[in-house]
């Protein structure tokens, strides 16, 4: 979902970011913590 891959990827973490709008709905998303090399947040 590009919307809510552009807020993950992005945001600043310790914030809440939202409402994002998908498909599925309106989500709040909280970035707590972000690792460069986590494997669902890596980047090709």
């Amino acid at each position: 979902m590009p919307e809510f891959d552009q807020v993950v990827f992005s945001a600043e973490v310790g914030k809440v970011h939202g409402p994002v709008k998908t498909q599925f709905g309106y989500h709040l998303i909280e970035i707590t913590n972000r690792a460069e090399s986590a494997i669902y947040g890596k980047r090709a």
